[in-house]
Protein backbone atom coordinates (compact mmCIF):
# COMPACT_ATOMS: atom_id res chain seq x y z
CA UNK A 1 0.00 0.00 0.00
CA UNK A 2 1.36 3.27 -1.00
CA UNK A 3 1.38 6.01 1.65
CA UNK A 4 0.63 9.28 0.25
CA UNK A 5 1.84 12.06 2.94
CA UNK A 6 -0.09 15.73 1.90
CA UNK A 7 1.61 18.10 3.96
CA UNK A 8 2.57 21.65 3.24
CA UNK A 9 5.50 21.88 5.31
CA UNK A 10 7.28 24.64 3.74
CA UNK A 11 4.63 27.38 4.41
CA UNK A 12 4.67 28.75 0.72
CA UNK A 13 7.37 30.48 1.54
CA UNK A 14 8.64 30.87 -1.42
CA UNK A 15 5.21 32.72 -2.56
CA UNK A 16 2.01 32.17 -4.42
CA UNK A 17 2.40 31.59 -7.88
CA UNK A 18 0.14 33.97 -10.26
CA UNK A 19 -1.39 31.39 -12.00
CA UNK A 20 -3.87 28.77 -10.99
CA UNK A 21 -1.79 26.57 -13.63
CA UNK A 22 1.42 25.92 -13.85
CA UNK A 23 3.19 26.19 -17.24
CA UNK A 24 4.95 22.35 -16.42
CA UNK A 25 6.66 19.90 -14.32
CA UNK A 26 10.59 19.25 -13.22
CA UNK A 27 11.19 15.75 -12.36
CA UNK A 28 14.68 15.62 -10.71
CA UNK A 29 16.92 13.82 -8.32
CA UNK A 30 17.31 14.30 -4.70
CA UNK A 31 20.98 13.60 -5.10
CA UNK A 32 20.61 13.61 -1.04
CA UNK A 33 20.87 11.63 1.33
CA UNK A 34 22.00 7.67 0.25
CA UNK A 35 19.06 6.11 1.38
CA UNK A 36 16.46 9.26 2.78
CA UNK A 37 13.03 8.29 1.93
CA UNK A 38 10.32 10.84 1.06
CA UNK A 39 8.88 10.56 4.78
CA UNK A 40 12.23 11.53 6.00
CA UNK A 41 12.28 14.45 3.64
CA UNK A 42 8.84 15.70 5.23
CA UNK A 43 10.19 15.77 8.99
CA UNK A 44 13.51 17.17 7.88
CA UNK A 45 11.70 20.06 5.80
CA UNK A 46 9.38 20.38 8.69
CA UNK A 47 11.75 21.65 10.71
CA UNK A 48 14.13 24.22 8.82
CA UNK A 49 14.30 27.86 8.98
CA UNK A 50 13.84 29.86 6.33
CA UNK A 51 17.42 30.50 5.55
CA UNK A 52 17.60 26.84 5.25
CA UNK A 53 14.79 25.85 2.96
CA UNK A 54 16.13 28.65 0.35
CA UNK A 55 19.21 26.29 -0.31
CA UNK A 56 16.19 24.70 -2.40
CA UNK A 57 13.02 22.29 -1.88
CA UNK A 58 10.62 20.96 -4.19
CA UNK A 59 7.03 20.88 -4.04
CA UNK A 60 7.01 16.42 -4.25
CA UNK A 61 9.76 13.88 -2.34
CA UNK A 62 8.60 10.62 -3.89
CA UNK A 63 9.83 6.96 -2.97
CA UNK A 64 8.31 3.64 -4.49
CA UNK A 65 6.48 3.55 -1.38
CA UNK A 66 5.62 6.80 -0.09
CA UNK A 67 4.43 10.01 -2.19
CA UNK A 68 4.77 13.31 -0.38
CA UNK A 69 3.73 16.73 -0.91
CA UNK A 70 5.28 19.27 1.14
CA UNK A 71 4.23 22.66 -0.86
CA UNK A 72 0.97 23.08 -2.66
CA UNK A 73 1.22 23.31 -5.94
CA UNK A 74 -0.35 26.78 -6.55
CA UNK A 75 2.84 28.13 -4.36
CA UNK A 76 6.22 28.45 -6.08
CA UNK A 77 9.16 26.44 -4.34
CA UNK A 78 12.84 26.51 -4.79
CA UNK A 79 13.53 23.76 -6.89
CA UNK A 80 15.42 25.26 -9.99
CA UNK A 81 17.31 27.94 -9.24
CA UNK A 82 15.68 29.88 -11.71
CA UNK A 83 12.97 32.56 -11.17
CA UNK A 84 10.98 30.70 -14.11
CA UNK A 85 11.38 27.08 -13.04
CA UNK A 86 10.64 27.94 -9.10
CA UNK A 87 7.70 29.74 -10.08
CA UNK A 88 6.06 28.31 -13.00
CA UNK A 89 7.10 24.53 -12.41
CA UNK A 90 6.04 21.95 -10.22
CA UNK A 91 8.77 20.02 -8.95
CA UNK A 92 9.17 16.14 -7.63
CA UNK A 93 12.07 14.94 -6.65
CA UNK A 94 12.69 11.25 -7.26
CA UNK A 95 14.42 10.05 -4.03
CA UNK A 96 16.99 8.15 -3.47
CA UNK A 97 18.97 8.44 -6.63
CA UNK A 98 22.15 8.13 -4.78
CA UNK A 99 21.88 4.73 -2.75
CA UNK A 100 19.03 2.83 -4.05
CA UNK A 101 19.68 0.05 -6.67
CA UNK A 102 18.96 -0.02 -9.86
CA UNK A 103 15.54 -1.34 -9.72
CA UNK A 104 14.17 0.67 -6.66
CA UNK A 105 15.31 3.88 -8.18
CA UNK A 106 13.56 2.74 -11.38
CA UNK A 107 10.77 1.85 -9.43
CA UNK A 108 10.89 5.27 -7.43
CA UNK A 109 11.05 6.48 -10.84
CA UNK A 110 7.47 4.73 -12.06
CA UNK A 111 5.75 6.13 -8.69
CA UNK A 112 6.97 9.50 -9.74
CA UNK A 113 5.68 9.48 -13.21
CA UNK A 114 2.09 7.97 -11.69
CA UNK A 115 1.68 10.97 -9.76
CA UNK A 116 3.20 13.92 -12.46
CA UNK A 117 0.33 11.75 -14.52
CA UNK A 118 -2.36 12.70 -11.47
CA UNK A 119 -1.34 16.12 -11.56
CA UNK A 120 -1.45 16.77 -15.47
CA UNK A 121 -5.01 15.55 -15.67
CA UNK A 122 -6.02 17.38 -13.11
CA UNK A 123 -4.56 20.61 -14.59
CA UNK A 124 -5.73 19.47 -18.09
CA UNK A 125 -2.21 19.39 -19.54
CA UNK A 126 -0.92 17.32 -22.07
CA UNK A 127 2.97 16.05 -21.98
CA UNK A 128 5.61 17.32 -23.90
CA UNK A 129 8.76 19.04 -24.46
CA UNK A 130 7.45 22.05 -23.35
CA UNK A 131 5.45 20.93 -20.10
CA UNK A 132 7.98 18.08 -18.97
CA UNK A 133 11.09 19.61 -18.15
CA UNK A 134 14.88 18.85 -16.34
CA UNK A 135 16.75 21.35 -13.85
CA UNK A 136 19.38 21.04 -16.63
CA UNK A 137 17.65 23.22 -18.72
CA UNK A 138 17.44 26.20 -16.27
CA UNK A 139 21.26 25.83 -14.97
CA UNK A 140 23.88 24.22 -15.27
CA UNK A 141 23.63 21.12 -13.14
CA UNK A 142 23.44 17.42 -13.09
CA UNK A 143 20.29 17.14 -12.12
CA UNK A 144 18.43 14.67 -13.12
CA UNK A 145 22.13 12.79 -12.67
CA UNK A 146 20.87 9.25 -12.35
CA UNK A 147 17.71 9.51 -14.38
CA UNK A 148 20.45 11.00 -17.15
CA UNK A 149 23.00 7.93 -16.72
CA UNK A 150 19.96 5.54 -17.51
CA UNK A 151 17.94 7.00 -20.35
CA UNK A 152 20.15 8.36 -22.95
CA UNK A 153 22.71 10.81 -21.37
CA UNK A 154 20.93 13.90 -23.82
CA UNK A 155 18.33 15.91 -22.93
CA UNK A 156 15.47 15.00 -25.71
CA UNK A 157 16.15 11.32 -25.20
CA UNK A 158 15.89 11.86 -21.42
CA UNK A 159 12.69 13.86 -21.65
CA UNK A 160 11.38 11.59 -24.67
CA UNK A 161 11.22 8.63 -22.01
CA UNK A 162 9.36 10.63 -19.18
CA UNK A 163 6.83 11.96 -21.42
CA UNK A 164 6.70 7.99 -22.43
CA UNK A 165 6.19 7.23 -18.49
CA UNK A 166 3.81 10.19 -17.83
CA UNK A 167 1.44 9.20 -20.59
CA UNK A 168 1.24 5.72 -19.84
CA UNK A 169 -0.22 6.49 -16.81
CA UNK A 170 -2.30 9.05 -18.18
CA UNK A 171 -3.88 6.69 -21.05
CA UNK A 172 -2.76 8.58 -24.25
CA UNK A 173 0.43 6.46 -24.37
CA UNK A 174 0.23 6.86 -28.62
CA UNK A 175 0.62 10.59 -28.80
CA UNK A 176 3.31 12.19 -30.24
CA UNK A 177 6.72 12.79 -27.52
CA UNK A 178 7.00 16.29 -28.65
CA UNK A 179 6.21 19.82 -29.14
CA UNK A 180 4.78 21.03 -32.24
CA UNK A 181 8.18 22.71 -33.42
CA UNK A 182 10.43 19.67 -33.02
CA UNK A 183 9.11 15.86 -34.08
CA UNK A 184 11.75 14.18 -33.08
CA UNK A 185 10.51 10.62 -31.15
CA UNK A 186 12.28 8.44 -29.33
CA UNK A 187 11.94 4.29 -29.81
CA UNK A 188 9.09 4.47 -27.30
CA UNK A 189 5.63 3.84 -29.11
CA UNK A 190 2.23 1.97 -27.38
CA UNK A 191 2.67 0.72 -23.57
CA UNK A 192 6.14 -0.79 -23.94
CA UNK A 193 9.28 0.33 -24.29
CA UNK A 194 10.13 -1.38 -27.48
CA UNK A 195 14.14 -2.55 -27.00
CA UNK A 196 13.41 -3.03 -22.37
CA UNK A 197 14.86 -6.73 -22.71
CA UNK A 198 17.07 -8.68 -19.50
CA UNK A 199 19.46 -10.87 -21.14
CA UNK A 200 22.74 -13.67 -19.92
CA UNK A 201 26.15 -13.15 -21.15
CA UNK A 202 29.59 -14.61 -19.82
CA UNK A 203 31.78 -12.93 -17.82
CA UNK A 204 34.94 -13.73 -15.24
CA UNK A 205 33.50 -14.31 -12.03
CA UNK A 206 36.36 -13.21 -10.39
CA UNK A 207 37.53 -9.62 -12.34
CA UNK A 208 33.53 -9.14 -13.42
CA UNK A 209 34.89 -8.38 -16.70
CA UNK A 210 33.03 -9.04 -19.85
CA UNK A 211 34.47 -12.30 -21.43
CA UNK A 212 33.07 -14.49 -24.01
CA UNK A 213 34.59 -17.46 -22.51
CA UNK A 214 34.56 -16.15 -18.95
CA UNK A 215 33.12 -18.88 -16.05
CA UNK A 216 29.98 -16.97 -15.25
CA UNK A 217 26.73 -16.21 -16.81
CA UNK A 218 25.49 -12.72 -15.48
CA UNK A 219 22.22 -11.20 -16.05
CA UNK A 220 22.10 -7.96 -17.47
CA UNK A 221 19.08 -5.22 -18.00
CA UNK A 222 18.92 -3.59 -21.60
CA UNK A 223 16.65 -0.25 -21.92
CA UNK A 224 17.32 0.67 -25.75
CA UNK A 225 19.72 2.73 -25.40
CA UNK A 226 22.41 0.59 -22.81
CA UNK A 227 22.96 -2.57 -21.05
CA UNK A 228 23.55 -2.72 -17.06
CA UNK A 229 24.75 -5.67 -15.12
CA UNK A 230 22.44 -6.37 -12.23
CA UNK A 231 23.92 -7.47 -9.26
CA UNK A 232 21.00 -9.52 -6.74
CA UNK A 233 18.20 -11.30 -8.47
CA UNK A 234 15.75 -8.63 -6.70
CA UNK A 235 16.89 -6.81 -9.03
CA UNK A 236 15.44 -8.27 -12.07
CA UNK A 237 12.20 -9.65 -10.38
CA UNK A 238 11.27 -6.03 -9.70
CA UNK A 239 11.98 -5.08 -13.22
CA UNK A 240 10.21 -7.78 -14.37
CA UNK A 241 7.06 -6.91 -12.11
CA UNK A 242 7.38 -3.28 -13.05
CA UNK A 243 7.52 -4.37 -16.87
CA UNK A 244 4.56 -6.52 -16.12
CA UNK A 245 2.73 -4.00 -14.39
CA UNK A 246 3.08 -1.77 -16.65
CA UNK A 247 2.82 -3.53 -20.34
CA UNK A 248 0.56 -6.63 -19.38
CA UNK A 249 3.05 -9.14 -20.47
CA UNK A 250 6.34 -10.11 -19.23
CA UNK A 251 9.62 -8.68 -20.69
CA UNK A 252 11.62 -10.33 -23.05
CA UNK A 253 14.86 -12.52 -21.22
CA UNK A 254 17.37 -14.19 -23.52
CA UNK A 255 18.88 -16.67 -21.44
CA UNK A 256 22.54 -18.44 -22.16
CA UNK A 257 20.32 -21.37 -23.77
CA UNK A 258 19.03 -18.42 -26.06
CA UNK A 259 22.47 -17.73 -27.72
CA UNK A 260 23.28 -20.04 -30.42
CA UNK A 261 26.63 -21.84 -30.24
CA UNK A 262 29.97 -19.83 -31.52
CA UNK A 263 27.07 -16.78 -32.55
CA UNK A 264 27.27 -14.57 -29.30
CA UNK A 265 24.36 -11.86 -30.66
CA UNK A 266 24.62 -10.61 -26.69
CA UNK A 267 27.55 -8.41 -28.37
CA UNK A 268 25.62 -7.51 -31.49
CA UNK A 269 23.22 -5.94 -28.92
CA UNK A 270 26.19 -4.42 -26.63
CA UNK A 271 27.39 -3.08 -29.92
CA UNK A 272 24.31 -1.18 -30.46
CA UNK A 273 23.44 -0.53 -26.51
CA UNK A 274 27.00 -0.41 -24.87
CA UNK A 275 27.04 -1.79 -21.06
CA UNK A 276 27.93 0.79 -19.21
CA UNK A 277 28.32 0.63 -14.98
Amino acid sequence: MVQVINQSVCGGIAGRRPNATPKGVVIHNDAGSIYATAAQYVNALAVMSPTQLANGFAHYYIDRNTIARVEDTFNAAWHTANSDGNLNYVGYEVCQSMGASYADFLANEQMTFKQVAEDMKFWGMQPNRDTVRLHKEFVPTACPHRSWELHGKETNAVKDYFISQIKKYMGNQNENNSNSSNNNQNTIKGREATMFCLYQRPINSKTGKLEDNGDHWATFFCNGVNCRRLYHGDEAEVIKTVYRENNGKEIPFFGKEKWPKNAPWYKRLETVCPVVK
